[in-house]
C-alpha cells in the first residue's frame, strides 16, 4: 500500500505539536486528508499525555524490589516442584492400573470368594428382609 505524501506534513506536524497555526496552513489541513490525520493523531496523543500526567502514581521502589524478589523465588519453587508433580501424576495413574491388573490376574479367586460371601449372606439377608416386611405389614394395619 502506498503512503500518501503531502509537502505540508512537517509544517502541519510542528503546528499540531506547538498549537501555533497559520491561517494558510489551517486552510490546507481542511482540504488535505493526510494533514487532517496528522492533526487527529497529534490531538489524540496530547489528550493521552494529559491523562497520564494527571494520574501518575509511582510505587515505592522497595515495594517493587520486594515484589520482584518474591516472584523470582516463587518461580524457582514452582520449577523445583515440577518433578514432584510428574511423580504424583504417575503414581495416581499406576494405582488404578495396578488394581485392575491384579483383579484381572486373580479373577477366578476374586470371583469365587465373592460368590461364597454372597451365598453365605443371602440366607441371612432374606431372613432379615422377611422379618422387616412382616413387621411392616403388622404395623401398617
Amino acid at each position: 500500500m502506498k503512503r500518501a505524501i503531502c509537502v505540508q506534513e512537517v509544517a502541519t506536524s510542528r503546528a499540531a505539536r506547538m498549537g501555533q497555526w497559520e491561517g494558510s496552513l489551517w486552510a490546507h489541513v481542511a482540504g488535505c486528508a493526510v494533514c487532517r490525520d496528522i492533526v487527529l493523531a497529534a490531538r489524540g496523543m496530547q489528550v493521552l499525555a494529559k491523562r497520564l500526567e494527571n494520574n501518575v502514581t509511582v510505587p515505592d521502589a522497595s515495594l517493587v524490589w520486594w515484589k520482584s524478589q518474591f516472584l523470582q523465588k516463587r518461580a524457582k519453587a514452582e520449577w523445583a516442584q515440577r518433578p514432584l508433580e510428574v511423580v504424583e501424576f504417575a503414581y495416581e495413574a499406576m494405582v488404578p492400573l495396578g488394581l485392575a491388573g491384579w483383579l484381572t490376574w486373580n479373577w477366578s479367586v476374586v470371583h469365587r470368594v465373592w460368590m461364597e460371601l454372597l451365598m453365605g449372606l443371602l440366607p441371612q439377608i432374606s431372613k432379615a428382609a422377611w422379618s422387616v416386611a412382616h413387621s411392616a405389614l403388622i404395623f401398617s394395619r
